[in-house]
Parts: structure tokens; sequence; C-alpha cells
């Protein structure tokens, strides 16, 4: 809010406001679209607050971009974005460039626009990295401009509010008590070439905040072969390609080699906007546990479910519509059986009333009910979510973890896969250990894999690497925010080096172990010189073990209390998944207020990621069994 009579400016809605450590941030992940996950203004969201990007963290770089917003509006007189929909504004946020001020307001020199369209890049990893840099582009463009000798030039008046607006804008536009709502600002360069010059954040955007990048390194090659081949099962299902054969890709790697994050990386769920712009169709993401494997077709009845709690949150025609449409495609005792499968599927039909009905069925029989009524289910997810697409896409089925996959859930995949019905309508990932695999001959995924190809499935795999040196390099560079002025230019080599000796490449675990060396005290800030410092010689000497398990074990020890362990102990029972609301009913936990305080630790650690009201997943199945 702006008081224009006493130039003093103060910032509102620190309701949603968090507080975190300088080490750490909230860990989430993608969720299905709904108003009710989001937290904030809409007006001034980050791309990362929607919930809907496949960035794992949230810092403060979201109130970075959150400001951009503030100084578009203080300068320009209007919201970047400003819709009717909230579902468009999402969009927006998301995937549409910001209108540059310079253009729109033409006495806005370009410098100024330069900054706030810098602080509104949707990539965290590419906005303003600090506040700091923000700053000192600020002063930078003080000292280099200054007022013409002329009548300075007012913006216009912010509009009156109407019923046409969106009623959120009564709530969030950006307030000036000053007479006519007018800012003037009329500036001009003391030299054209300063302009030019210009590059924003290039003027001590370094952080004392220790914050791993979230970038995907060394996988050109495999990001290109997925998007290839999603894009070609795209083609199917707008009938561009005629092909007989159904696509599947197969990712393999070792535990933390980083497959989840590379699918999500390559083919993300986007936004569903109501003109159907910008759209993926459903996502649907599950994963086997070795520690689940009583339960049957879990991994199945995972991806499933969130497909079907996102349908859950739509409108209610939109939910009446899809119910319709299954009850059209499958009998009362089909339905029922499904039921038994998807228990979440009862919500979508809680308000037919319908009359059990249901016969007794072997288990050859139940499962040829699962695969007719789970290819109805890819069938109708299809169709949903390309009403409303300009360009028809897949429904993506990515299972992680097929290695503990049983052989019945196998056989139901198998099913689904070699349906001529679902051509061009599924594009299926399945994410495994190749080690494992190639250690068992017998192993159940072989023959899976050899029976697809018996029936002309057309299988792609790709097997990713561990980081070289180089890689490691590039990702310390972006995490300590160096450039080729860094003094010594050597540390970060020679640490890079020493990363991948103690880590052997490993992704997951170049992370881990980074993250130790901060909390050891052996990367530090060095404030008076403006970067960051490394004890070479105490980490070469460092006792470090090549177990993952054991090494988290310890660092969680060192940083939770033993209330979280405790906690985090009985949600590992849970699976790989949890809800607070059923860790809190266990002997000895607390109402879900308290576990949810004593977890607040573990998460802003980042060993848990919120998903969701209550819902959290552990970030590896590793730090699953650390606490076990």
């Amino acid at each position: 809010i702006w008081n224009k009579a006493t130039n003093v400016v103060k910032l509102t809605d620190f309701e949603t406001s968090s507080t975190l450590s300088r080490s750490s941030a909230v860990t989430q992940s993608p969720l299905p679209l709904s108003v009710q996950y989001i937290r904030g203004s809409l007006a001034y969201l980050s791309p990362e607050m929607s919930l809907r990007t496949t960035t794992v963290k949230i810092d403060y770089r979201a109130d970075i971009y959150s400001l951009g917003c503030t100084f578009f509006e203080l300068l320009s007189g209007k919201c970047p974005f400003e819709f009717k929909s909230r579902m468009n504004i999402l969009h927006c946020h998301i995937a549409k460039p910001p209108p540059r001020l310079h253009l729109i307001e033409p006495n806005i020199p370009k410098m100024i626009s330069d900054i706030v369209d810098h602080m509104l890049v949707k990539d965290p990893e590419e906005r303003y990295q600090t506040v700091n840099g923000v700053m000192n582009d600020l002063i930078y463009c003080r000292k280099n401009l200054r007022r013409p000798m002329k009548e300075p030039i007012n913006l216009p008046k912010k509009r009156s509010l109407t019923t046409e607006e969106p009623v959120f804008k009564q709530h969030n536009r950006l307030r000036d008590s000053g007479n006519q709502g007018k800012l003037s600002f009329s500036l001009e360069l003391l030299s054209p070439s300063i302009e030019k010059d210009f590059v924003p954040g290039s003027r001590g955007d370094v952080s004392g905040v220790f914050r791993i990048s979230n970038k995907i390194y060394h996988r050109g090659k495999e990001k290109r072969v997925i998007m290839a081949q999603y894009e070609q099962v795209c083609e199917m299902s707008r009938g561009k390609v005629k092909g007989s054969k159904q696509q599947v890709l197969f990712v393999g790697g070792v535990s933390g080699s980083g497959k989840t994050s590379l699918v999500l990386e390559c083919v993300k769920p986007d936004i569903q906007t109501t003109d159907g712009v910008y759209n993926n169709a459903y996502w649907m993401q599950g994963k086997s546990e070795l520690e689940q494997r009583n339960l049957p077709y879990r991994a199945i009845r995972m991806a499933f479910t969130e497909v079907i709690m996102q349908i859950l949150s739509e409108d209610e025609n939109s939910v009446a519509e899809k119910r319709k449409y299954l009850l059209s495609k499958l009998d009362l005792p089909t339905i029922f059986h499904l039921f038994e499968l998807l228990p979440s599927l009862r919500m979508l039909f809680s308000e037919s009333k319908l009359k059990e009905q249901k016969t007794a069925m072997g288990p050859l029989e139940l499962e040829n009910i699962y695969a007719f009524s789970l290819e109805v289910l890819i069938g109708a997810f299809y169709t949903f979510s390309n009403a409303r697409l300009k360009q028809k896409k897949p429904v993506v089925l990515f299972i992680d973890d097929l290695q503990w996959t049983t052989e019945s859930e196998l056989r139901l995949i198998k099913r689904l896969l070699s349906s001529s019905e679902l051509i061009g309508k599924i594009f299926f990932v399945g994410g495994f250990r190749h080690n494992e695999i190639e250690e068992d001959k017998t192993h159940p995924f072989r023959a899976f894999i050899n029976e697809l190809e018996s029936m002309q499935v057309k299988i792609s795999k790709i097997y990713l690497q561990p980081l070289p040196v180089e890689e490691i390099n590039q990702l310390l560079r972006d995490t300590l925010l160096c450039d080729s002025d860094w003094e010594p230019q050597e540390m970060h080599e020679k640490l890079a080096e020493l990363i991948f000796l103690k880590t052997r490449g490993n992704p997951f675990f170049v992370r881990s172990f980074l993250t130790r060396l901060y909390q050891d005290n052996l990367l530090n800030f060095n404030n008076d010189e403006g970067r960051w410092v490394a004890e070479i010689e105490e980490i070469k000497s460092l006792d470090y073990t090549d177990n993952v398990i054991d090494f988290l074990s310890k660092e969680m020890t060192k940083n939770l209390s033993g209330a979280a362990l405790f906690l985090l102990s009985l949600a590992a029972m849970f699976g790989s998944r949890f809800n607070l609301e059923h860790v809190s009913k266990l002997p000895g936990t607390g109402n879900v207020l308290e576990v949810e305080e004593i977890l607040w630790k573990a998460c802003s650690e980042g060993y848990i990621i919120l998903l969701g009201d209550l819902q959290y997943r552990f970030l590896h199945d590793k730090v699953q069994k650390a606490v076990i």
C-alpha cells in the first residue's frame, strides 16, 4: 500500500507467510489443479506457488516474483495479468510472459522495465536470486537516470472497480491513497550506452542462503528421447501418424539417479484453462514399494486415484458429466468391483445412490474386469481432458520402481498396453532400477518386457548415468552463484572433484553431500568477500560412508528432534505417501496440529514433501528406509 501524501509504502497479506531457516525451503510436488490448494493472492502468485510446476522447493525467490508484480502495478496502474477467470490468471503466471513495462508506458526507462521483467521470470533459477541483486540494480539505475527539464508525465488513473472485474481484485489491488491515483515518473538516461550495456542481476546478486540448484544436469540426450517419443504419441493421438503399435518408454537407473525428476521435467502436467490454450491431458503417477507388495495393485491404485481426486475438485456440472459418461460405459456389477480396486471412485458416484450389485468372481475373472474397467477409465480421461484442448494429447501414466511391482500388477499393466483401443490415448513411462534387475536373471520384470515385445509393443529404453565431474562443477557454479571472476578460480573445480570421489556422481548423493558440507561448516558464505568458501583440506579428510541410508540416518538424527524421528518412523509404515490425520490416530502421537508442528522441521529440511493439505510424501525411498 503506497501513501502518496506521506511517501510511505507498506506490505500486507502476511497471514499466508512462513518462516524458514536460512538453509531450507518448503518442498512440494506438482498437484492436480484446484483453487483449494492455492495459498496467497492470485494476482501476485509466483509460478511455483501454484503447485503446478516441477519446481521442487519453494523459497524466498517466490517473494521476489510477487514483489515484481507489485512493482509492475505501481508503475503501470494494473497487475501483469488481469482476467475474470482465476484459472486463466494461474495459466498466465505459469506460461505467459508479462507485458514489457516500457512498451505499455513509454515514459518508463527500459532499464527499469528490464529489472521488473527479470523479477517476473517463471523459473526461480533464472530470476533474481536475492533482494540485494534487485536493490543494487535499482541503485545503479538511480545513479544513471535523471529527471528531464520538463513537466513529469502522469501515469493512467486506476480504473474504478465494476461488476465486470474479478472479485479478488477488490482485496488484492495495490491501493494508492494519493490524489487521483497518479504516480509521476519521467526519467532519462545520462548516457545511451548505459542502457545498452545493462544486464539485470549482474551486480552482486549472490546469496548467503544455502540453496542447491534444482536444475537437471547431464540429461540432455535423455530429455530429447523422452520428449520426441511423447510428441510421437501426441501425433498418433491427433491422427497425423498412422501407427499400429503402442509406444512405451522405460527409464532405468540406480537409486538416486533422478528418474522421477527427469520424467516430470519432460512430460510435466500443465495448467488447465477454460479455453484449453495450454494444457496436457490428465497425468497419472504411481510407485511400487518393496514394503507394500502385500497390497495388490498399489501403484495402479495410486496413479488412478490422483486423477479421480482431480476430477472431484472440479465443479459439480463437470463431475456430473463424467459420472454420466462412466455409467453409460460400465454396468453396475463392474462399477462395484472397481470400487474395490479404486475406493476413491465411490465419491464420484456418491450422489447416484447406486444399489450394490456384485457377483462372486475368481482371481482371473476379477483381473479381466479390472483390465476392462481401467481401459474404459483411461479412454474416459482421454475424452474428458481433450474436450477442452485445441490439439489432442495422450494421458500420461508413469509407474516408478517397477522392479518391485508384483506379477499380478505387471500382468494388468501388460493388458492395458496391449489394448488396441488405447493406442495414441496413453503414453506409458516406467521407471526401474536396472542394477537390481540385472542381478536377478529370473526377475518378473524381464518376462514382462519380453511379453510386451512379443505383442509388437514398441519399447524404448534409456539408462541414466552418474554425473561427471564437469556437470557437478556446473551444479556448484549454479548453487554458489559463481562467475568467471570468482577467486580462487580452482576452488570449485577441486570441490567438484572431491564430491565426485565421495559420491560417485549419484545426483541424490551429490545433493546430500553438499548439504552435509554446509551443515558441518565446511562450506560457508564469506560476507566480507561476497562469495562462498569451501574448506578443501578438511573435506578431503572427511570420514564418509558409501551407504546412503547410513548417511541419511546420521544426518536426520543430528537435524531432527526425537519426536520428529518417531513420527516419521510411524509415517513410513503407510508407505512413501502419508496423511497426517492417519498418523495422528496412532498411539503416542497427539492431534493433527501437534503432529504438523513437530514435522515442520522435517519438511523445511526437505526430508518430506508437501503434496496438499495434510498430505506428504518422503523425498526418496532411501529417506523412508532411514527412519524405519
